[in-house]
C-alpha cells in the first residue's frame, strides 16, 4: 500500500491537518519532505492512507486550507 502525502506551508498547518484528519478517522502522520526533492523548498506534511484521499481532501477544504499533493 503506498501512502499519501500532501504538503503545507508551515508545521502549525501540518499539525492542524494531523489533528483534522485523525479527529475524522483518518490515520496521518506528520512529515518533513526532503528539501531537495520538493520544488517548494523546506515543506511540512501529513502523510495519510490513500484510500482516504478523497475523505482528507474534503475535510481540508471545508477548513479552507491550503496544500498540495506530494505523492498520491
Amino acid at each position: 500500500m503506498r501512502d499519501t502525502i500532501i504538503t503545507v506551508g508551515s508545521v502549525t498547518y501540518a499539525i492542524k491537518c494531523k489533528k483534522l484528519l485523525n479527529k475524522n478517522g483518518i490515520r496521518s502522520k506528520l512529515i518533513k519532505v526532503d528539501p531537495g526533492i520538493n520544488e517548494n523548498g523546506c515543506t511540512y506534511g501529513v502523510d495519510f492512507p490513500k484510500e482516504s484521499f478523497y475523505s482528507a481532501v474534503s475535510i481540508l477544504r471545508q477548513e479552507n486550507i491550503s496544500y498540495r499533493v506530494y505523492r498520491n
